[in-house]
């Protein structure tokens, strides 16, 4: 919503300045979510997120978790997705002030940052760091 496109998630720009264009927007809803599919299996070693940083709306990005899948999530409803077999979770109770780095140890194609309570998501910046898998 509000233009913020999901492909700035993904575009290299940890600028957090929405007006910048780099910030993504969720609609407002229950357990929003925005997700990112690698198009191939990765071993993952750790996980940057980059939070909004303007004046308004840090906190959009707080109570969430992460999801990492070698397959496709099954579903969009929280608790599926954290009874999915082979999803890893991790959660996360403050917003990133800009950023915060998630371990992550373990192999994924899929991640999906989603919310656990009703908000938007505003993400800046998602960047998996690992290698290829063989």
């Amino acid at each position: 919503t509000y233009n913020g496109d999901a492909s700035r998630g993904v575009d290299g720009n940890t600028d957090g300045v929405y007006g910048n264009n780099s910030v993504t927007h969720t609609a407002y809803e229950l357990n929003a979510w925005w997700e990112v599919d690698m198009e191939k299996v990765y071993y993952i070693d750790h996980l940057e997120v980059w939070n909004r940083t303007d004046l308004c709306c840090k906190d959009r990005l707080a109570r969430f978790y992460i999801f990492i899948s070698e397959e496709p999530f099954t579903s969009r409803d929280l608790q599926t997705t954290l009874d999915q077999t082979g999803v890893k979770a991790i959660y996360h109770e403050f917003f990133p002030d800009p950023g915060v780095v998630f371990n992550v140890a373990s192999e994924g194609r899929y991640i999906r940052i989603q919310l656990s309570d009703s908000q938007n998501i505003c993400l800046a910046e998602l960047i998996a760091m690992g290698r290829e898998v063989d």
